[in-house]
């Protein structure tokens, strides 16, 4: 009995480390992300109304939102039964959605809930990324420096030396995005524009939460029947993770990245609209 309660064990603690290794950037950056988006929405529709919410970022970052749900539909194979890009609702806010009907016993159609989840937040970093690439004056510059970032050196087993390496990659994409020359660029401004529309809507609803959660379960129910099947035969599951993670890392990078762009036009939304608040509510006096 101690020798299957063991082998569980080390089963479990493998399961943990690899997607831990794998997903655990996401997690904490697509948390971050949402966090910021729904700050950003929230200062939107009780600061400045939802009209100005709509039509400020909601016509360009709604569409996205709902195209990073529907990519991943069409990956994981699942059929798209409605879809409206920008339909603002009364009844619930939503402003748009994807509906979408799936095989329950695909495996692979499973998993995918995962990433129809979390969609806005995987395709709302390539669209930034791509909107960097092209707008952005010293582009190649700040894409070397995001290609060059190693995520999968991030460790969960030493939080502050993660923390403080993420730190300075943040400092370095900073400075070239904001060094002095970009701000007299037409383009410079377009990008902070779009790059304000699509983060502001990356927030996730409590359906894409649960379709994210329900994709997670089968995730960890593949790894840990993986992860059993490698310890009886006695191979070594970390070496593939290493493999997976390097794959992974310049997406890690993009959506640090887009971590970086949505802060900073979170905190300059929220310091304008109140700004306008307050000057709003001194004329009214």
């Amino acid at each position: 009995m101690n020798g299957i309660v063991e082998f569980l064990k080390v089963c479990s603690l493998a399961v943990y480390h690899q997607l831990a290794g794998i997903l655990g950037v996401f997690f904490c950056f697509g948390l971050l992300l949402f966090l910021l988006s729904r700050l950003a929405r929230w200062s939107f529709v009780h600061i400045g109304g939802r009209n100005l919410d709509v039509y400020f970022t909601g016509w360009l970052g709604t569409p996205v939102h709902e195209l990073g749900h529907a990519f991943f539909c069409l990956i994981f194979a699942h059929k798209i039964t409605a879809l409206s890009l920008l339909e603002p609702s009364d009844k619930d806010g939503a402003l748009g959605y994807v509906y979408h009907s799936w095989n329950k016993k695909s495996l692979y159609q499973n998993i995918g809930n995962f990433f129809i989840g979390a969609g806005p937040v995987i395709f709302g970093s390539l669209v930034l990324f791509s909107a960097m690439y092209f707008l952005l004056p010293n582009s190649q510059l700040a894409i070397d420096t995001i290609f060059g970032y190693d995520a999968t050196k991030l460790s969960t087993s030493n939080i502050h030396a993660s923390v403080n390496d993420v730190f300075h990659y943040a400092l370095s994409l900073l400075k070239i995005i904001f060094s002095t020359a970009n701000f007299s660029s037409y383009q410079f401004w377009i990008f902070l524009y779009i790059s304000l529309c699509i983060s502001s809507h990356m927030g996730l609803s409590l359906p894409d939460l649960k379709g994210m959660w329900m994709g997670f379960m089968f995730i960890l129910l593949v790894s840990f029947v993986l992860n059993t099947a490698a310890l009886a035969v006695k191979i070594d599951m970390n070496n593939y993770t290493r493999i997976i993670n390097h794959q992974t890392g310049i997406l890690a990078a993009i959506l640090i990245f887009a971590a970086i762009l949505s802060c900073i036009n979170c905190s300059a939304t929220v310091l304008l609209l109140s700004i306008f608040r307050l000057f709003k509510r001194q004329r009214e006096v």
